[in-house]
């Protein structure tokens, strides 16, 4: 494993790559046939000249990191070159935990600027530092919220200097195509272009951090490698797709601005697998595309400001699993992407109560909302409620309630094979093997809104952990919303 040193203004890439021989440009770095896992690029920041040279092609990339030991191009964060500006002799700051605003006790508009990185001493850079969005006497403005570990007045501030960039936005081919090679890093870059993509490539395990993406005219997409890691990075509003990956794509604690009125923040690709979390838009277009088959898991991402939070069509297969939608603490929701957003895509999220629906209930129940295409299919059936229980050898009876709030809701009542508990549990101590039971019982939503309740016993000859679900395939009924509450709290006994 190497590390070696570039600075875009004093470098030459006929250097031995010290820190006091640095070389220019990452071409050097990235097509050097003698790369292997582990080799590091360190590019010192606040630098004019681009670490792209002049040529207008696609980065090429010629080895594989591993998963252990992935090949890095990063900022100098460890401040190796000795440049790092501490900021304590021109004002202290004050940080909150999860606010973008960075109070200081004096003016340091000159000696911080917009699109530096900025860290509080006492944290690790590497996970807190922090693009610099803009700078008004006392106060800093950051890209992204600060979620560091020390909080509070009297802060010290590290300033890393600009961040190193590569290409321009007039850039008709300059882009980072990674291709067919794993396990690349890059930190703490900006990356500029008018190409199609800023990243892109077929290998698995790239991750992309720290990292702020911009686009030309508008019709840039900014990440498009397969099996993708990204963490705060930040698209400017010239970005038609912040990140549009096939295979499995992770992303948080992002920024997602995209083009005002067709951009989208995350554009799910075919049969690919999303996970999205903490991450924002600020800007119109749409937040999360999904019109193709696959699943998506959003945990308290806010894509409010988007003119779309969330755009899926009818007929794609799969599911969109939200986790405090908008950032909305306890909205919970699942979509369904048999369902167009016009036509009832919500199948069921969690809402809070005044008052509970029973005494000694959750004020927190889950809201049924079925479209026409749940049914009893079990690939259509969804399941609201799944809660693990540990089982003793002593026969437990569960009860779980249910209320509708009009009988108006109702043309028929759900079958017993339409709303059901599912429990699972351990019948035997000769095999692995869980037996599953259901209930029979049904309930009356067309003559009563009381609160009712479903029933199942067990009596599990070997002890073990268990699964309670609540599973509900009853299609909607034409002209009837069939709206229901479920208390998640279960009576067992």
């Amino acid at each position: 494993m190497a590390t070696l040193y570039y600075d875009s203004d004093s470098g030459n890439n006929a250097n031995a790559g010290t820190v006091g021989s640095p070389r220019a440009t990452i071409e050097n770095f990235t097509t050097v046939t003698a790369r292997t896992a582990g080799d590091i690029a360190v590019l010192r920041g606040g630098r004019t000249n681009l670490y792209s040279g002049a040529s207008d092609v696609a980065l090429a990339h010629d080895e594989s990191g591993t998963a252990i030991a992935p090949i890095i191009v990063q900022a100098d964060y460890d401040n190796d070159f000795g440049d790092h500006v501490n900021i304590s002799s021109t004002a202290t700051a004050t940080l909150t935990f999860g606010s973008p605003t960075i109070t200081f006790t004096a003016d340091v508009s000159g000696v911080i600027s917009a699109g530096q990185m900025i860290y509080q001493g006492d944290d690790d850079p590497y996970q807190h530092a922090y693009e610099v969005l803009s700078v008004s006497t006392t106060t800093v403005t950051l890209k992204l919220p600060y979620l560091g570990d020390n909080a509070g007045s009297g802060k010290t501030m590290w300033n890393m200097l600009a961040m190193p960039i590569f290409g321009t936005t007039a850039s008709v081919s300059r882009s980072i195509a990674i291709a067919t090679r794993n396990f690349w890093q890059y930190q703490g870059l900006r990356i500029r272009t008018n190409a199609a993509q800023c990243f892109s490539g077929t290998g698995s395990g790239t991750v992309i951090k720290d990292c702020s993406l911009e686009g030309g005219a508008g019709t840039v997409k900014g990440i498009v490698n397969t099996s993708v890691t990204a963490h705060k990075i930040s698209t400017n509003t010239a970005i038609s797709e912040g990140v549009a990956s096939p295979g499995i794509v992770k992303v948080s604690h992002s920024l997602l601005n995209s083009a005002a009125t067709t951009g989208k923040g995350i554009n799910q690709q075919a049969n690919s697998l999303v996970y999205a979390d903490n991450c924002v838009t600020t800007s119109g277009g749409i937040g999360l595309a999904t019109n193709v088959d696959g699943n998506v898991y959003i945990t308290n991402c806010d894509f409010s400001d988007a003119t779309i939070d969330i755009q899926h069509t009818a007929g794609t297969t799969g599911g969109i699993y939200v986790t405090d939608y908008n950032h909305v603490r306890g909205d919970s929701r699942y979509l369904n992407k048999l369902s167009s957003d016009s036509a009832n895509p919500i199948v069921f999220h969690s809402i809070s109560l005044a008052s509970p629906i029973r005494t000694g209930g959750g004020a927190v129940v889950a809201k049924i909302l079925p479209s026409a295409n749940v049914s009893t299919n079990e690939a259509m059936r969804i399941i609201p409620i799944k809660i693990n229980l540990h089982k003793s050898t002593v026969k437990k009876t569960y009860k779980v309630f249910f209320k509708s709030d009009a009988t108006t809701n109702w043309t028929a009542n759900p079958t017993a094979s339409e709303l059901f508990l599912e429990l699972e549990f351990y019948d035997t101590s000769s095999h692995t093997y869980k037996r599953t039971d259901v209930s029979t019982g049904t309930l009356n939503f067309t003559g009563s809104t009381d609160v009712q309740y479903l029933t199942i016993s067990a009596t599990p000859t070997t002890s073990g952990i268990g699964v309670l679900r609540v599973v509900y395939g009853k299609p909607k009924e034409s002209g009837k919303s069939n709206e229901f509450k479920i208390d998640p709290v279960v009576d067992i006994k």
